[in-house]
């Protein structure tokens, strides 16, 4: 690639609620920051982030979108963060403090994806189904959802492995699904060739992470209402409206409207 096609644009606007593109703006800052005079104090704290983006949050960004990956990936990501402290110690618990709150796929029905995620060695696989036999009302120490209220509970998270999660509930996950849980009466060895797990498998494969899409959502819901009023008022007033008309009509489309006013 020739140099002249690389082009680099300044920071610009961005929303809140979407830290990637502050991530982005840090690492565009720091390269030229030399351009932008930034002092020796900015610039440290902007390498420390900046470290922080490209050996623990970029690598765990690009499979968030993977519905499979959701509950292995919370797990490891607390991990991770953890062990960042003997790096970054101030950075370290910042993180934690905001993401211990955000564990959502870390209880007994949620965790059921990690039985498709393909990251998951075959042996933990295993401890996952002796872990379905448990019950939650039994004297086991499987929670429903963990819930991090401590720095001693984020030390104990450290020990846990996902099946850990798992118990008689996380079955349940599978019913909305229609996904045959026969599967899980096979060898786990065979279940790359079990039509049940591989039926399951593209299910879960086309689910889309709520968290990311729910982003996008409220971020066009409100430039689309910001445009047409601003009003309070008659912002939820419109709300409702596209709201009755997507009940309504279900299968109504940009191209559908084309068509009729044609």
């Amino acid at each position: 690639m020739e140099a002249d096609s690389v082009k680099f644009y300044k920071p610009g606007a961005f929303h809140h609620v979407r830290w990637m593109s502050k991530a982005i703006y840090s690492l565009k800052i720091y390269i030229f920051r030399d351009i932008f005079e930034v002092d020796r104090a900015l610039q440290q704290s902007l390498l420390d982030i900046c470290l922080f983006i490209v050996f623990v949050y970029v690598p765990f960004r690009f499979t968030a979108p993977l519905a499979a990956s959701a509950p292995y990936q919370d797990l490891n990501f607390v991990k991770t963060v953890h062990q960042y402290k003997t790096i970054d110690k101030k950075l370290s618990e910042a993180v934690l403090h905001k993401f211990k709150n955000h564990l959502w796929y870390l209880n007994a029905e949620a965790a059921a994806l990690a039985f498709f995620d393909p990251n998951i060695p075959i042996f933990m696989k295993h401890k996952m189904i002796e872990a379905l036999k448990c019950h939650e009302d039994m004297d086991f120490d499987y929670p429903k959802r963990y819930v991090v209220n401590s720095d001693s509970e984020i030390i104990n998270l450290q020990k846990r492995d996902i099946y850990f999660f798992i118990n008689s509930n996380s079955s349940k996950y599978f019913d909305p699904f229609n996904i045959n849980k026969k599967f899980l009466e096979c060898d786990v060895e065979k279940w790359s060739t079990n039509d049940d797990y591989l039926e399951g498998l593209d299910i879960v494969n086309n689910l889309q992470v709520i968290n990311d899409v729910a982003e996008r959502a409220v971020q066009l819901t409100q430039d689309y209402i910001n445009i047409l009023t601003t009003k309070e008022d008659q912002k939820h007033y419109l709300i409702q409206v596209v709201r009755e008309y997507k009940d309504t009509y279900h299968n109504a489309t940009k191209s559908c409207l084309t068509t009729k006013r044609d």
